[in-house]
């Protein structure tokens, strides 16, 4: 990341994911349209480059609706850890995350913290002012530097309650950072709230873990520009998330089932769109 720019990566993000409801056949893995309407009109111009083309390989194109459906897996985690007593939820690298301007009204009494870089949220703030959005009055937005700054103090200055059980959600962030980092971010979080809080987040296979249609699109993405200015840092395979995780204290683990879930998705679909992409997720609780 460079000071004072906002990260490349989040806006393409937020276009793949709304992408996957513009060009892509119903049924849908997750609509998050409204994402659309947060990105710069300078990028919006660019949705084009995310339709079916002979630029982009087959294997990568047919496995972009993860961007989506992985968006639709951590909103399923915040319902679920609001069910179990979580009433704050913490977007760790929100970027241009839509979900506190169309958030589900039966997740009464939230307060939704956006920890990202400063740069970064300085850019969603003007569109969303530009956009003359109402600001949602649970929104805080807590600028923060994971690889220099306190993720804890960040939250702090903002009002966060360590009290509180509390949801974190922490999305195509982690293979942007050391592996020390990783470490210490995941060891602040579990420090910071107290017991029946939770995190689910997303990590990147090591090379030699993946196959098909992971390696297709790991490939891709280690080939195109936008890699020399954030480039990948940190891989882990399952096993080492899963030693990461109990070492630093966290008492149930909830690994999401890739290969079922890519089965279940292209089961109830009539072409060959998936969800391999080089990453898994799990969810971890305290």
């Amino acid at each position: 990341m460079e000071e004072n720019k906002s990260s490349t990566t989040a806006w393409a993000v937020a276009m793949a994911r709304a992408a996957h409801v513009k060009f892509d056949p119903p049924p849908h893995v997750f609509d998050d349209s409204l994402a659309f309407e947060l990105i710069d009109p300078e990028f919006q111009k660019m949705i084009d480059i995310f339709a079916p083309s002979d630029r982009v390989p087959r294997e990568v194109y047919r496995n972009r609706p993860y961007l989506a459906f992985r968006q639709g897996y951590q909103e399923a985690c915040l319902h679920k850890a609001y069910n179990e007593g979580a009433r704050q939820f913490v977007i760790l690298g929100a970027g241009i995350d839509s979900y506190a301007f169309r958030q589900n009204e039966s997740l009464s009494h939230l307060t939704i913290y956006e920890v990202d870089f400063p740069a970064t949220q300085i850019e969603k703030k003007k569109r969303i002012e530009d956009l003359a959005w109402d600001w949602p009055k649970n929104l805080v937005f807590a600028p923060c530097d994971f690889e220099s700054d306190n993720l804890t103090d960040a939250l702090l200055r903002v009002g966060f309650d360590k009290t509180i059980p509390t949801y974190y959600a922490w999305m195509g962030v982690t293979v942007y950072l050391t592996p020390d980092t990783v470490k210490e971010t995941l060891q602040a979080v579990r420090n910071l709230s107290v017991s029946g809080s939770s995190i689910a987040f997303e990590y990147a296979l090591p090379y030699e873990k993946i196959s098909g249609g992971d390696k297709a699109c790991r490939d891709y993405s280690l080939a195109q520009d936008v890699r020399k200015l954030e480039p990948y840092y940190s891989y882990f395979s399952e096993q080492e998330i899963e030693q990461l995780l109990n070492g630093l204290g966290y008492e149930k683990l909830e690994p999401l089932d890739h290969d079922q879930t890519a089965q279940e998705i292209e089961s109830s679909r009539d072409d060959d769109m998936s969800i391999y992409h080089g990453f898994r997720l799990v969810r971890a609780c305290w």
